[in-house]
């Protein structure tokens, strides 16, 4: 390692670094899987030679009193284009935890990278241990520096599409407020975002153990699996329906057309408010490119539906399309 990066690295375990700085990390860190591993062994390297300051220390001190288990946190916010749609925004938090026999004996520091994807964004990341994930709109995905020691668990919020690095030895979990899919090597897409009333599995290759609450199932290729007001159910369907947005393709067979509204709110950035909504629950069959703009996707959605259509300042309204009535004169 370079005598430059090794001191750059020394001043950010420090907590001394300044915003360039750890900008130029993050750029480093997040290039590839070979130079994230390099800097964690530098950071174990680090945390074996170094104490906490004394103003860590004097911290630890004060919560020590109030709280029996202590937590610190600082927290580093990176914005670095990562994608030409949108920009990211990752944060690196770097949190000391007390040690259970003596609390006033710090233990190890363990770091936490989150990458946020706004609406109308998308972006591709790769995880240390090889695993490829590529995030959609208004999605948020974090994991810490114990990634890929004994097991590989990551936290979801949103949507994320999963080609899993194949270790039989670490399982691959991905948490979510809903459900906890395991696996220990495959691809997947996975939905489970926090204002979405159901998550939902969609398995492309490989096998998966879906779980939530007391229940679980496996899942097979071509399956997709449900946890929503129904339970959990099974069925088989066509997973490129549900992976097509990997590629810019919005394409559904059989979609309520209150959940289409949804995802194209998240995709596009905008707000599409369902007035009318008995129309909700009416299924659909869409193909789109993301390509299109949210207009066209209306103005076609308006002639197979009957909508109508208001348009405010990034805000759509859809009603009921008012009913015409011809008359016939008798003669």
């Amino acid at each position: 390692m370079e005598t430059r990066i090794r001191k750059l690295y020394d001043r950010f375990l420090e907590g001394k670094a300044t915003k360039e700085e750890i900008n130029e990390i993050y750029d480093r860190i997040t290039a590839t899987p070979e130079e994230l591993k390099e800097f964690r062994e530098y950071e174990k390297f680090w945390e074996q030679i170094h104490k906490p300051s004394e103003e860590v220390l004097a911290s630890l001190a004060d919560v020590k009193a109030t709280i029996k288990s202590y937590k610190r946190r600082r927290a580093w916010r990176f914005v670095s284009a990562v994608s030409a749609a949108a920009v990211v925004i990752a944060v690196v938090m770097f949190r000391i935890h007390t040690g259970e026999s003596d609390p006033a004996i710090p233990a190890a520091a363990v770091q936490e990278y989150v990458v946020n994807v706004p609406a109308g964004g998308r972006t591709d990341i790769a995880l240390p241990d090889g695993t490829k994930v590529m995030l959609n709109a208004g999605s948020r995905l974090s994991y810490t520096s114990e990634f890929n020691k004994r097991t590989r668990d990551i936290f979801l919020s949103g949507e994320g599409y999963f080609e899993v690095a194949h270790d039989k030895e670490r399982p691959f979990n991905v948490n979510t407020s809903k459900c906890t899919v395991t696996v220990l090597g495959t691809k997947f897409d996975i939905s489970a975002y926090e204002q979405d009333g159901e998550a939902f599995t969609a398995l492309v290759e490989g096998s998966i153990l879906f779980k939530t609450g007391e229940e679980e199932t496996l899942v097979s290729p071509g399956e997709l699996v449900t946890i929503g007001d129904k339970g959990l159910t099974k069925e088989a369907v066509d997973v490129r329906d549900y992976c097509g947005w990997t590629s810019g393709i919005i394409k559904y067979s059989n979609i309520p057309f209150s959940s289409l509204l949804k995802r194209l709110e998240r995709e596009y950035d905008t707000h599409l408010i369902l007035e009318d909504k008995s129309l909700g629950d009416r299924t659909i069959r869409v193909s789109f490119s993301k390509d299109d703009s949210v207009d066209t996707i209306l103005k076609v959605l308006s002639d197979i539906l009957p909508i109508s259509i208001r348009k405010g300042n990034k805000v759509y309204y859809i009603n009921q399309k008012p009913v015409s009535y011809t008359h016939l004169r008798a003669h």
